[in-house]
């Protein structure tokens, strides 16, 4: 008996555990690059909440992650230009600024960001700091 009751809570906190996950709509990031004669430090959001959707990109120009965001339900922005990428041979969307005159790439997740946007090297990494619903 005691071995059905121990399953059944494991079994309604895996599904719950699982609920709540599917109901996350974003998440924020802490950088840090790790090479030594940078040490460069920010933070970054990707995806939105209950009620909007998010693009995330970086701004040359202000150096700073920049988003566009809109609320759920209505469309999507539109793409300032598409180019084509020679070393994916995929399309890019680049999109316009919403800090300065310029443009650009959305990053799409975490696991995009592998180089710091200060020092250009190899050596950026993350830890997550929250989720956004």
């Amino acid at each position: 008996m005691m071995n059905k009751i121990i399953l059944a809570v494991t079994g309604v906190s895996v599904l719950s555990a699982i609920l709540v996950a599917s109901t996350i709509a974003g998440s924020s990031y802490n950088l840090i690059c790790e090479n030594k004669d940078c040490g460069w430090t920010g933070e970054v959001l990707f995806g939105g909440g209950k009620a909007f959707d998010r693009i995330t990109g970086y701004c040359l120009e202000s150096g700073k992650f920049i988003y566009l965001q809109w609320r759920r339900g209505e469309n999507k922005p539109e793409p300032f230009c598409r180019i084509w990428n020679p070393a994916t041979g995929g399309i890019v969307e680049l999109y316009k600024s919403p800090e300065c005159d310029g443009c650009f790439m959305p990053i799409n997740g975490i696991q995009e960001l592998k180089y710091c946007p200060h020092c250009g090297q190899a050596t950026l990494k993350y830890t997550r700091k929250a989720l956004i619903d």
